[in-house]
This record gives structure tokens, sequence and C-alpha cells, in this order.
């Protein structure tokens, strides 16, 4: 997520602010720099959090019915089959 100009996060420590429950921050880009999740960063306008959370429980189900039923017929991420 983006930190707007309206931004609440703005100005605040990321350890201070509530995300959602299950929600973690996992880095922060500033300025093209990554940034660990240090919980004693300042959050500034323009700062971009990555933000790790749980699949909704019908997400979750849904991705188990499309899941392909032979392993070899997945998707390929490249490098030896």
């Amino acid at each position: 997520m983006t930190l707007g100009p309206g931004s609440s996060a703005a100005g605040t420590a990321l350890g201070s602010v509530r995300w959602p429950a299950g929600v973690i921050p996992v880095a922060v880009l500033r300025h093209r720099s990554l940034r660990e999740p240090d919980p004693d960063l300042t959050l500034a306008v323009g700062d971009r959090v990555s933000l790790l959370a749980p699949a909704p429980a019908d997400a979750v189900g849904n991705a188990r019915a499309t899941r392909p039923s032979r392993p070899d017929r997945g998707l390929s991420l490249g490098g030896q089959p």
C-alpha cells in the first residue's frame, strides 16, 4: 500500500500502526530504496509498505479447486522441469 497525503499512518512509527488481524509489514520502499520493516521507522507520504496478509477463507477454497491435478502440468517457474 502507498501512503497518500491524507494517510493517518504518515508521521507514525511502523510499529505503532494498527494493522488488521494477521497482517504483517514485511518491507518499506522509500525513494527506490527497500528497507526492512523496522518498528521504529517513521512512515512518510509516498512510502510503499508491503504487507503479508492471510487469504480470505473463500479464496483458499477456490485456489484448491483450481489446482492442477498433475504436478507436471502446473505452472513452470523456469529452469529444469
